[in-house]
């Protein structure tokens, strides 16, 4: 999504597209659990690895751990870290630093084994989809970054949808300074935040197509739906809209053949 969105992004960065996790953002209590279960250690881990990514091809794998970047230490960044709960949020801020097409080199520790990884990152839409453990149904973005629930996650049925979700608040990140006008109107923000956002979904290679009913059942569950129709489109015309946006036009994104229709 990030690399689909990232010519029409207001602030970019490079990225090789893995996820990390570690075991100071979460309390001493989980420390033994998360041991247990995830193997989440002294070390940042992958978490995750985007399928032809510049990490996926390097070789990365989910569960490798990260002992140096550029010759910087894990371990010493850590100890250093003015707050080590955000300490995992500052070692992707620091990957996001480095320029497209530059190699960084990483040494990674895989079971007993430490393997040399360089990997070259490329652009990408900067700011990050955060993971908000919440019971509410909702998604938004503060135009840098975009929050999501975890019910909401648990409502979607497969990630065609997931993908509609988060191409809407992309969508609202790229049009952020039309949303800062005065004459700014909610309804249309929101109609344009569809269709850019499913277009950058289906760039991405999530079908709209699948992810249509979701709105339907969203609906369906909404006690304030009707409340929503003065700011908000209805479920019925925003599908068609969506749909009818990312089967028509071509990628990569471009933002005049999407907005305004």
């Amino acid at each position: 999504m990030r690399v689909a969105s990232k010519e029409l992004c207001p602030r970019k960065a490079s990225g090789i597209s893995l996820w990390l996790d570690h075991s100071s953002a979460y309390s001493t209590n989980d420390a033994q659990s998360l041991f247990r279960t995830l193997r989440l250690g002294g070390l940042p881990q992958v978490a995750a690895v985007a399928s032809s990514s510049p990490a996926a091809k390097a070789g990365i794998r989910p569960g490798d751990e990260i002992e140096m970047i550029s010759g910087m230490s894990m371990v010493d960044g850590l100890a250093k870290s003015p707050d080590p709960s955000l300490f995992v949020e500052d070692v992707m801020d620091f990957l996001a630093t480095f320029d497209s097409g530059r190699p960084v080199k990483l040494v990674l520790r895989r079971g007993r084994t430490t393997l040399g990884k360089t990997v070259k990152p490329m652009p990408i839409c900067a700011g990050r989809t955060v993971l908000v453990t919440d019971q509410s149904l909702e998604a938004h973005t503060d135009n840098k970054n975009i929050a999501v629930t975890a019910a909401l996650v648990d409502f979607t049925a497969n990630d065609d949808e997931l993908a509609l979700i988060l191409g809407h608040e992309f969508a609202h990140v790229i049009l952020s300074g039309e949303a800062s006008t005065p004459t700014a109107d909610s309804l249309s923000l929101e109609r344009n935040a569809d269709v850019l956002g499913s277009t950058i979904a289906h760039c991405a290679g999530y079908s709209m197509v699948r992810a249509h009913e979701f709105w339907q059942r969203f609906d369906a569950q909404d006690s304030f739906r009707q409340s929503r129709l003065t700011t908000h489109p209805s479920a019925s015309e925003g599908e068609e809209r969506m749909v009818s946006a990312s089967e028509s036009v071509s990628c990569p994104v471009g933002l005049t053949s999407t907005v305004g229709h």
